[in-house]
């Protein structure tokens, strides 16, 4: 599928790529028996938990969803202004939206690798 906007297709691809190299993180992590640090979130009690919220963020739609979902957005969708609330109540433009999904999981990605660092020097 093709996209109207470099815009979105470089996004998404950027979310994607992120979804990948965290998924591998994630992986060592568990394999090294990484704690998260102690928190009142749901998100982050375990490792499994962790990894379900960025895939639950992007409600699993991966890269077949997001072609189906934003291959067809003009530059001016990209572009527009306009704010609209997100699940958790951020005002956001598309822009913004797109770009903490690409964000997103790589923020989880540092999380973890700086744990690995921890669990890799005590030991």
């Amino acid at each position: 599928m093709t996209f109207q906007s470099r815009g979105v297709r470089a996004l998404v691809m950027l979310q994607m790529a992120e979804m990948r190299k965290l998924f591998v993180v994630w992986k060592k992590a568990k394999r090294l028996g990484v704690r998260l640090p102690a928190t009142r979130d749901p998100d982050y009690r375990d490792l499994d938990l962790l990894m379900r919220h960025p895939l639950r963020a992007c409600r699993k739609v991966l890269e077949q969803g997001w072609h189906k979902h934003t291959a067809w957005m003009p530059d001016k969708v990209l572009g527009s202004f306009v704010v609209h609330t997100s699940r958790w109540g951020a005002p956001m433009t598309v822009e913004a939206m797109l770009e903490h999904a690409a964000v997103h999981p790589m923020r989880h990605r540092l999380q973890l690798e700086e744990l690995i660092a921890k669990v890799r020097k005590r030991g």
